[in-house]
């Protein structure tokens, strides 16, 4: 499928709106905390065979790669989630024009997950 350009924005945004709903359900939930929540962590303990691929691909510079492995440190991929390596991964993807990934970098700095927050200290951000 080809993506016309002035759908790219549309795109973009829904991808980060997906991408916050569900880095909040996996960082806001046990995992015990209901049987939906079991089958993510069974999912996360699936992925983490392919965790090594995923970091040698992370590490050869694509940046959806970077941005994938960002979200699944922030998911818990190693069994409880990782905000500093998912910032890591993320400030990479971003540093390459990788739209999703600077807003999921962002959020984590306003959250103060894995970084300390200053929002006051800040003199840019997204929208500045």
């Amino acid at each position: 499928m080809r993506v016309k350009a002035g759908e790219k924005k549309g795109i973009i945004a829904m991808a980060a709106g997906i991408a916050v709903l569900l880095l909040s359900f996996f960082c806001a939930m046990p995992v015990s905390a209901s049987s939906a929540s079991e089958r993510n962590a069974e999912e996360l303990s699936e992925m983490r065979k392919d965790l090594p691929e995923m970091i040698r691909k992370a590490e050869s510079g694509n940046p959806e790669d970077q941005f994938l492995l960002g979200f699944v440190y922030a998911a818990g991929i190693e069994g409880k989630p990782d905000y500093k390596k998912a910032l890591y991964w993320y400030e990479k993807a971003a540093s390459q024009g990788e739209e999703t990934a600077c807003y999921m970098a962002y959020v984590l700095y306003v959250e103060g997950m894995g970084t300390k927050c200053d929002l006051a200290g800040q003199k840019s951000g997204p929208g500045n």
